[in-house]
Order: structure tokens, then sequence, then C-alpha cells
């Protein structure tokens, strides 16, 4: 599984940012058993845990899912919850901290396209921004692609590399972080 962000020595730190990826269509179920058993985590990942996820691959995604919302539970992370609409058909809410890693995963893979200046900012516009639905968290990056203000092209795709960089550290010191956490 070549990430974007493996190639910056970044890690997942937790389940629930393996479920985010998995649930948007990141990854797959098999790029999971692959990340699992690689290096690319800073998490626990036990025997046990993996004979779960191999039991819960079936054709569904539902109990693959399961699995992992309760590996989530299990650590003390932020829970995935389940909401029901005035629909019968209930959805699961994965909280903002999960997709942050995708976030930075999205604008690495932009990037690192062969396209131009102005392509990169537009696809990073409506895959990020607008693709996670305008979220108050990432308003930062309003200010990227804001129309007017008399800003180029090059300097809102400068914007937009500084907080590519900022994000790489952001997961540089939770990586640093969990390892010292580990030698303890």
């Amino acid at each position: 599984m070549n990430l974007e962000i493996f190639k910056h020595g970044i890690k997942f730190g937790c389940w629930g940012e393996i479920y985010a990826g998995l649930k948007e269509g990141y990854i797959g179920k098999k790029a999971v058993f692959e990340i699992l058993q690689s290096d690319n985590i800073l998490f626990q990942c036990n025997d046990d845990q993996l004979v779960k996820l191999y039991l819960a691959d079936e054709d569904s995604m539902w109990p693959f899912y399961a699995v992992i919302s309760q590996f989530i539970i299990d650590d003390g992370d932020i829970p995935i919850a389940e909401h029901k609409e005035e629909t019968e058909y209930p959805f699961n809410y994965v909280p903002f901290e999960y997709w942050k890693i995708w976030i930075l995963e999205l604008l690495l893979r932009i990037d690192a396209e062969n396209i131009s200046v102005e392509d990169k900012v537009d696809k990073a516009y409506y895959t990020v921004y607008a693709g996670f639905d305008y979220p108050k968290e990432l308003s930062e990056l309003t200010i990227f692609f804001a129309p007017g203000k008399g800003r180029t092209t090059e300097a809102i795709f400068s914007s937009m590399n500084k907080y590519i960089g900022e994000l790489i550290e952001y997961f540089r010191v939770i990586n640093v972080e969990a390892k010292k956490k580990r030698r303890i």
C-alpha cells in the first residue's frame, strides 16, 4: 500500500483513522490488512484482532465496520456514533479527528499529480473543502480559495503547501509522542 503519507514517515495513529479511510473508499479491505501488518501504524493490532477482521471479511462492509468500531471503543478513542435520520437508514458519524490524516493524504496526492498549479488549487478546493461538506474545522482552507482578494493562483498554491507542511508537522509530532509512549 503506497500512500503519500507513508512517503513522509507518517503512520496511522488509531483505528478511527483506518475506519474513516475505509468508509470513504480511500482504502479497501485488502489495504487495511496490508497496513495493519506493516510498520505504518502506531497502535497495537494483535493476532486476535486480525482474526476478528478476517472473520468479518464478508461481501457486506457492515460486519467489517462493526469490528473496527469495537476496536475504537476498546482502545478508549472517540467512538463512531450511529445516528438515525428521519428515514429508517442509520448512518455513522465519523469524528473529524479521524479525517485529518485523510485530508493530508488527499492534499499530498493532489500535489503529486502532474497537473497545473491552477488545476491543483481547484482540485484541492473541490476534493477537500467542498468534498468534506465545508466543515468549520477546514474553514482556514477557504482563505486559500477566496475569490477576488487580488491573490494569484501561485499565492493560493503557496498557502495550500504551507497548510500541507503544517499537517505533516502535526502528524510527525504525534508519531514521535506515540513512539515515546510505547517505550515507557
